[in-house]
């Protein structure tokens, strides 16, 4: 008799225990139920998490709401976690495959299988779903650079009119390193002696992206001035800038002389960028490569 006691007592426990678990269970999916429709996806997976915890399994309606809250968060945002379209796509097929045949589910079932097939345009690696997200944010940063560059352009073509302007063919040198100061570190870098095309005793050259570019000397006299606006990586990009830095400076009336732009001749492996040259008897736009 005593055994029979024990039996049922540990009956009614279990079932207390089971009908506790089976409440907050559906406190829980009640929660899910809440997060999803306040778009709080997240929150919906883990309270979804839980209530399979509690009752040790999954259901139709647990992975339905599962699904849609995911589907969610990959279209918030695809780039995120390959896993969680891995998971979607998972437990999508789990549930086309098990549930197909429930009573009164013909549209719940027509919503996942229509989320199964947008997911097919999703990466189907994370090889893949990590060189797409790599390419995007190459695509970015380039569009952030260019969007900087149009940004500082206007402020490059003011400084180097305003410095190559003021420059006075045959000034000496020490006056023009009292107007520019930047140029006392060029006289230690003289240039490689080339066909200028014209007389000058020294050339010297500055290594700076941007600012004081050459000088030519010809008896202790400053003749020519070269401001480079910007350095380039390829020749396609210096040719590109080249005719945008033009039209400005055409509109603009800037340039006094006709511009130098040697086709062919700069085809080169190397550094190319754009300058403004005062020759003295002019302001010249100059592409150029070394």
């Amino acid at each position: 008799m005593k055994r029979i006691v024990t039996l049922i007592s540990i009956l009614f426990l279990v079932a207390n225990t089971c009908f506790a678990q089976n409440s907050i269970a559906k406190l829980k999916y009640e929660e899910a139920e809440e997060a999803y429709t306040s778009n709080n996806f997240e929150l919906t997976i883990s309270k979804i998490k839980e209530v399979e915890g509690l009752l040790g399994t999954t259901n139709p309606k647990l992975l339905y709401l599962k699904i849609l809250a995911q589907n969610k968060m990959i279209e918030t945002d695809p780039e995120k976690d390959y896993a969680i379209i891995e998971n979607t796509r998972a437990v999508s097929d789990k549930y086309l495959k098990d549930y197909d045949n429930i009573p009164d589910n013909e549209d719940k079932y027509r919503d996942i299988y229509k989320i199964s097939q947008k997911l097919i345009a999703y990466p189907k690696s994370k090889i893949e779903f990590d060189d797409i997200a790599l390419k995007k944010k190459d695509i970015a940063l380039k569009k952030k650079e260019k969007e900087l560059y149009e940004r500082e352009t206007p402020r490059r073509i003011t400084d180097s009119i305003l410095s190559v302007s003021n420059f006075k063919s045959g000034i000496a040198i020490e006056e023009f390193v009292r107007l520019y100061p930047e140029s006392k570190t060029l006289f230690g870098l003289k240039q490689k002696r080339g066909n200028y095309g014209h007389t000058i005793d020294d050339a010297f050259k500055g290594k700076g992206q941007s600012g004081l570019f050459i000088i030519q000397v010809y008896k202790k006299g400053i003749v020519s001035y070269h401001y480079k606006i910007q350095e380039c990586k390829t020749s396609d990009e210096a040719k590109a800038l080249y005719k945008q830095y033009k039209k400005y400076f055409d509109e603009n009336l800037v340039i006094k002389g006709d511009d130098i732009y040697p086709e062919g001749r700069y085809e080169v492996k190397g550094k190319h960028y754009i300058t403004l040259l005062n020759w003295g008897n002019g302001i010249y736009l100059r592409y150029g490569s070394n």
